[in-house]
């Protein structure tokens, strides 16, 4: 049960607030008779203000149950109990159509405390639908971004402990993309980036994950994959991304990638741990000569930097 103190009909800073919502709302009395419909909920029920204000909630807003089409009423008691957020329902609109909706029903409580109405509250399922694919994906690409990435790396890395057979995730970095940008211009290092998205997936097999983490930065997680099965997989990648062309204002536009791999096993502590050893690796198939795969094996930042240190003259740049 929901208890919350809502803005009455009787308070316009409230009901001016309600006005501008992007997802339905109804405020009835205690006898689910309708007192108000925000701009939103008229849309979704196809039934204008004036003509529902005072009629039964029931008549206005007509809802069946997806699985078996029986009525599925709003709220679905009369008292605090029937409060509460409760799954899809289809929702008979006023010209005979239907909307998948998702709702919400308060208990709206007067200064004494007793129960004096309820806030019904609707949203379409295809919003609800498009707004979680929109905070779990990256709007260029297609592909998950770094916050679901990250998520589901944790859970693989859960699922990879004291297994036999782990999985293993890969850090692409692009080279030379930076002089797209600075020399055909971001719109053109878009274009690149939507190709290249839509060219790794080919190689990549069911149950795998690729995802753009920022910039010219890509993660791939491979499931049930061993090492070698996966440099086989980062191998064919490489060659794809490099084979790749556009042809973009009279120029063709290539890049090569990068790629560290690490395996993903019992000795793996996090997501975070797996994202730097294979950030690492990444790092040297770089410092290699590029457009190559490293994969993973106990090195350490200090133990680059050093390598760098006696490698590089006294004054070079680190």
């Amino acid at each position: 049960m929901i208890e919350r103190r809502l803005p009455t009909c009787d308070d316009a800073t409230g009901m001016n607030a309600l006005e501008s919502l992007g997802h339905g709302v109804v405020v009835t009395d205690t006898e689910q008779r309708v007192l108000y419909m925000n701009p939103a909920a008229t849309t979704l029920t196809g039934r204008r203000r004036e003509d529902a204000v005072g009629l039964p909630l029931s008549a206005v807003m007509s809802c069946v149950d997806p699985a078996d089409r029986q009525p599925a009423p709003i709220p679905p008691g009369g008292s605090d109990q029937g409060a509460g957020t409760f799954g899809s329902r289809l929702l008979l609109r006023a010209d005979g159509s239907e909307v998948a909706i998702s709702e919400t029903t308060t208990v709206m409580h007067d200064s004494g405390g007793e129960p004096s109405g309820y806030v019904v509250c609707l949203q379409d399922a295809r919003q609800l639908r498009d707004l979680a694919y929109q905070a779990t994906h990256d709007p260029l690409t297609g592909l998950v971004n770094r916050r679901e990435f990250e998520r589901r790396l944790a859970a693989v890395v859960a699922e990879g402990q004291g297994r036999e057979v782990g999985h293993a995730l890969c850090f692409v970095d692009l080279d030379g993309f930076k002089s797209i940008n600075d020399h055909a211009g971001h719109a053109a290092g878009d274009a690149v980036l939507g190709r290249l998205a839509q060219s790794m997936r080919l190689v990549l097999r069911d149950g795998d994950t690729i995802g753009r983490l920022g910039g010219d930065e890509f993660g791939i997680i491979l499931r049930n994959c061993p090492v070698d099965m996966a440099v086989q997989l980062a191998d064919g990648l490489r060659g794809l991304v490099e084979r790749v062309r556009l042809r973009w204002a009279g120029q063709t536009l290539m890049v090569r990638t990068s790629i560290g791999l690490v395996a993903i096993d019992g000795r793996t502590i996090d997501g975070g741990d797996a994202f730097r050893k294979a950030d690492l690796a990444c790092y040297l198939a770089k410092t290699s000569g590029r457009n190559a795969v490293h994969v993973y094996a106990g090195e350490t930042w200090d133990h680059v930097r050093a390598n760098r240190r006696r490698r590089d003259p006294p004054d070079a740049a680190e």
